[in-house]
Parts: structure tokens; C-alpha cells; sequence
């Protein structure tokens, strides 16, 4: 599967909630233990680290079987792979993981999520992940105190459902380079939003996550280690309003809930000709030389 490709020294592959890692030296991938009986399995989820952008390609045959296309999930974190050659709704790939469902369980790639919440018997998934699509790994929350699988539906190419390959592909914003993300669920206070306007989360001048106008933001937040985060909300381009630091990043944490989403409040931005404000809406004397991210004349400028 590896071979063919034009790696670089110290390329990583890591099977995300277990405990293989791949270690490319001198020519060759490097396991803790042997890999000659190391397999890469479709029912997983991998992190992959490389030195130079490539396309990684994966051939292989429809996955049928039954038993090939049931995963098994344990409580808390688990990395699972999706084997079917459509997109699908969440509600759709999932269904036979409905019974199993626990308030607070999330479903998350590495730009979106979506919160599973229950209403006497009946349940749902809210959150900016819609689809489930092929060649995409994801990671599942399960609240359960007791393991359980799942089998997702087959379906041929060109039976009835391929019309769903034309689903839910609008563009996810591009993936952070980080290998960890925290899913927030927030409604904006104090600042009144309009169609169009988006809540971007910064960390160290750097976008971390996005989301666009909702009564309910969903944000999947990237990030390598605990750093502090501000928000910001973004009009044609320009910051309007924003917030100081005010949460710090946790890798895998879920901040809220459809049902009881965080409060994030926010002050409206002073747009003065010629005037330099740090994110938090402070005025500067003068333009500023430390490094980060100012806004001048409500535009983002950062200084390097």
C-alpha cells in the first residue's frame, strides 16, 4: 500500500485511537515492532504526517461483505474508517448505530462534527458534518458505558442510490495542518450577525476553525497543544466584531451542545481611519511591532 510513493525522512502514519505509528527512515517504514504482519485496515482511521504535499492514492475493491463493513466501537474516542462508495447522510451511514446512540455522542472528521441528542425516544444529529464520504476517516465519540457495532449499508455504483454521490459535497474549509481537533457548539452574544458573516476561531494569528451563519455554530477547532483561542466574526472579508483570548484548545474536548450551546460574546470592532486595534478591540497608540494578528481600518493585518 506504501509503495510507490516519494516519502520523506520522518513521515509519519499513525491508526488514531490505537496504537500502531509508522516511522519512515532510511528508505523504509519502521514500526515498534515488526511490520511485516502490520495491516491497514478500511474499519480504521490514520493520521498522516508528510514533509511535502502528495496525493496518496488507494485501490482496492468494493467492500460487501457484511462483516467487513461492521465496526466495532468501545467507550470514548474511537478511530473508524467509512467503506461505502457514496456519500451518505449521517442519518443514513448510521442508522444501524441509532439504538446504540447516547445523548452526547459525537461523530467528527477533521473539519466537521455532529452531536447526537435525544428527545424522549426520538434522536437526531445536529452539527455541520452532514455527509459521510468515502476516502475520509472519522473519530467517534461513543457516551455508552458498554462497547457496540455497527454495519453500514451497501450499495452498488449506479444502483438507486447513486444519485447520492452528487450529496453533500459542498467543500469543507481546508483542513488545518494540525492532527487534533475540539468540537464547539456556541451562539453569538452581544453582536447582531447577518447572512453571510462567518465565526472564525484564531490561535496565534492563525485560523484554526470556521463556521458559517447559523442560529447554532458548529466550529471544529485544529490544534497541536494547548494554546489560547479568540473569536471573530467575519463580513466581506473584514473582522467586525471580537472577543480577547478566552478558551484554551484540548484535543478532542466538546465544548457545548446543541442543547446547551457555549456563549460566545463579543464586542464590536471600532473602525477608525488610520487607528491600529489589537483582536480584543483595544486601541494602539501607534502601529504595533510585536508579532501577531491587528486590525487596521477593520481589516486583519498581521505582523510577522
Amino acid at each position: 500500500l506504501l509503495s510507490g510513493m516519494p516519502w520523506s525522512e520522518g513521515d509519519l502514519i499513525t491508526e488514531l485511537s490505537g496504537n500502531l505509528t509508522l516511522n519512515y527512515e532510511n528508505g523504509q517504514w519502521l514500526a515498534s515492532g515488526s511490520t511485516a504482519n502490520v495491516r491497514i485496515s478500511p474499519k480504521k482511521s490514520y493520521a498522516i504526517k508528510v514533509e511535502k504535499d502528495c496525493t496518496f492514492p488507494i485501490a482496492g475493491s468494493v467492500i460487501k461483505a457484511k462483516d467487513a463493513r461492521t465496526i466495532d466501537v468501545q467507550p470514548g474516542w474511537n478511530g473508524i474508517g467509512y467503506t461505502p462508495v457514496v456519500n451518505l447522510s449521517i442519518e443514513t451511514a448510521l442508522a444501524d448505530y441509532y439504538d446504540y446512540a447516547e445523548q452526547g455522542d459525537v461523530i467528527k472528521s477533521h473539519t466537521e462534527f455532529a452531536y447526537f441528542t435525544k428527545s424522549g425516544t426520538t434522536g437526531r444529529w445536529h452539527g455541520s458534518l452532514q455527509y459521510m464520504k468515502p476516502g475520509e476517516g472519522y473519530m467517534m465519540l461513543r457516551k455508552g458505558t458498554d462497547a457496540a457495532k455497527f454495519t453500514y449499508p451497501f450499495f452498488e455504483l449506479g444502483s438507486n442510490a447513486s444519485e447520492l454521490w452528487s450529496q453533500g459535497t459542498r467543500r469543507s474549509p481546508a483542513a488545518a495542518p494540525k492532527c487534533n481537533t475540539m468540537s464547539v457548539s456556541a451562539v453569538v452574544e452581544g453582536f447582531d450577525t447577518e447572512d453571510g458573516d462567518r465565526l472564525i476561531a484564531y490561535s496565534n494569528g492563525e485560523v484554526v476553525g470556521s463556521s458559517d451563519l447559523s442560529p447554532i455554530f458548529y466550529l471544529s477547532i485544529a490544534g497541536d497543544k494547548p494554546e489560547k483561542l479568540w473569536f471573530a466574526i467575519e463580513r466581506d472579508g473584514e473582522i467586525v466584531a471580537s472577543t480577547s483570548e478566552m478558551m484554551t484548545f484540548k484535543a478532542n474536548a466538546v465544548v457545548g451542545s446543541p442543547d446547551e450551546p457555549t456563549a460566545i460574546s463579543f464586542v464590536r470592532m471600532v473602525d477608525e481611519s488610520g487607528k491600529w486595534y489589537t483582536v480584543g478591540g483595544v486601541q494602539l497608540q501607534k502601529k504595533p511591532t510585536k508579532k501577531g494578528l491587528y486590525i487596521f481600518n477593520g481589516h486583519k493585518i498581521v505582523i510577522k
